[in-house]
């Protein structure tokens, strides 16, 4: 399991490759070991996606929501699929667009960053749901502000990991997220039993 160290050592190359930095890759292992430990981020990411997932649930239900066992289980398929299947259009992409050496650096990359995108998100969806008033209407503004600052950086890794070209990267990244936005819609009926 990487240290924090470690992790933020590879979130300084994330902001470097954003910035088109060629050291970048000093810092981002793109190897195929960097690219088995970029899915720790995967796990250290999972108990905040459940708690964002389950948080939303219950204020969409309006009701206490009882996390059984079945509710955990599906939980983590749901925020599994939607991990891995936007990795999956990535590589058909660089597949049809030539570009087989951007795969494994775009997924590398894609894990880092959904770290801490996630602990921020699952902070500020669980200061929202302790209902603060007027903070919890400033949290969301600010989490609003964070997802739309976090989807322009990613825009720009993918851009720069596919070899500045623009094509590929539109395609790459309209798709990822339309099928990342199907499976959380169809993935919040699933675990809410709709």
């Amino acid at each position: 399991m990487p240290s924090v160290a470690e992790i933020l050592f590879y979130m300084r190359g994330l902001w470097r490759l954003f910035k088109g930095d060629p050291s970048a890759g000093r810092y981002l292992d793109f190897t195929e070991r960097g690219l088995k430990r970029s899915f720790w981020s995967m796990a250290l990411s999972m108990p905040f996606m459940m708690m964002t997932t389950m948080f939303t649930l219950a204020e969409q239900q309006h009701l206490a929501f009882a996390a059984d066992i079945r509710t955990v289980i599906r939980t983590a398929l749901v925020e599994g699929l939607s991990w891995v299947v936007p990795l999956v259009v990535f590589g058909v992409i660089c597949m049809i667009a030539a570009l087989p050496k951007s795969f494994p650096r775009l997924v590398i990359a894609s894990n880092w960053m959904s770290l801490p995108v996630n602990v921020i998100a699952a902070i500020a969806i669980a200061l929202i749901a302790s209902d603060l008033g007027i903070l919890s209407e400033i949290v969301l503004l600010f989490l609003q502000v964070i997802v739309l600052g976090a989807f322009v950086f990613e825009i720009r890794i993918v851009y720069v990991l596919m070899e500045n070209r623009l094509m590929p990267t539109a395609a790459a990244i309209v798709s990822a997220s339309i099928i990342a936005l199907l499976i959380s819609d169809i993935g919040m009926r699933y675990i809410g039993g709709l």
